[in-house]
């Protein structure tokens, strides 16, 4: 059909909006990765709604939507369900995706494991909290967390130390997670074996939360290690257009060279906090958007 110029499309139940240029085409940026729904509507056509488009962290998706043009004065939206190709079209590099729903699914609770099944990805160590990529060393991975670079860095005490690919971010934090095996794009830098980006959660708009205790001492009996590992998470809406998720890890365990009775240390790690505000400049404007 014909385009439609000043269509207005946004992402229900956010600030996300755009309008149509004269060959009827639309660019909202910044939209957090994740399922969502895309609205159009004009006057004199009918209001389209697309279900269940799948939003891949640092990829464009392209949601074409149709209109049907219809008297003013019915109110009816039509409701699609959106496909998700099998891989996608503008997709140059060699990059396995795994979704958070996908993960929750399998008895883990490290990110590390899910990412350890991917094709040109090993465990290196016995825990599998070390992942090489493609034969590289643990350090020659780069990890991204939300777009941004981070390092585990070089830990150990004055015998032995180790740096590599380990994430802190709990599973019930992950959105999206991808490895990218081949060539990377150019916003990925330093990376000699492979690349890691992980996606965080955002707020909705409910309230929704998580808490999960894993523990070898279920009857108190302290004849191992004593691993202890706590996660939760919480998220929702603060005001109009203004959502947070966060979530945590805690975890102590006793050395493995001080015998049975020795003292635990818990470490807590803060596995993120992912604050989106979407505050729209203007009606012909898409929303900004700010991480925190």
């Amino acid at each position: 059909g014909a385009p439609i110029a000043n269509a207005q499309v946004y992402i229900v139940g956010t600030a996300f909006n755009a309008l149509t240029n004269p060959q009827g085409y639309y660019f909202i940026n910044n939209v957090p990765a994740g399922t969502v729904a895309v609205r159009a509507a004009f006057i004199g056509y009918k209001s389209t709604q697309v279900e269940g488009v799948k939003v891949l962290a640092g990829q464009t998706i392209t949601v074409d939507v149709q209109l049907e043009q219809t008297a003013v004065e019915i109110q009816e939206i039509t409701v699609v369900t959106q496909t998700q190709p099998l891989v996608p079209r503008d997709e140059v590099a060699s990059k396995q995706r795994i979704d958070g729903q996908f993960t929750e699914k399998l008895p883990v609770d490290r990110i590390n494991s899910v990412l350890a099944l991917q094709p040109g990805v090993v465990a290196a160590n016995a825990s599998g909290s070390l992942l090489s990529i493609r034969g590289g060393r643990t350090e020659e991975a780069v990890t991204y967390v939300d777009g941004v670079p981070v390092s585990p860095g070089y830990r150990g005490d004055s015998r032995r130390g180790s740096a590599g690919t380990e994430i802190s971010v709990g599973t019930n934090a992950l959105e999206e997670a991808s490895v990218t095996t081949g060539s990377s794009s150019a916003e990925f830098g330093n990376a000699q074996s492979g690349v890691i980006s992980v996606a965080t959660r955002t707020g909705g708009e409910t309230y929704t939360g998580t808490v999960n205790y894993e523990t070898d001492e279920p009857f108190g009996v302290n004849h191992s290690l004593g691993f202890n590992r706590v996660t939760g998470s919480f998220g929702g809406p603060v005001a109009k257009n203004f959502t947070f998720f966060v979530s945590g890890v805690l975890e102590g365990q006793q050395s493995v060279e001080s015998g049975f009775n020795s003292q635990k240390f818990p470490i807590f790690l803060q596995a993120g906090i992912d604050t989106t505000v979407a505050v729209p400049t203007d009606s012909t404007a898409t929303s900004d958007t700010t991480y925190v």
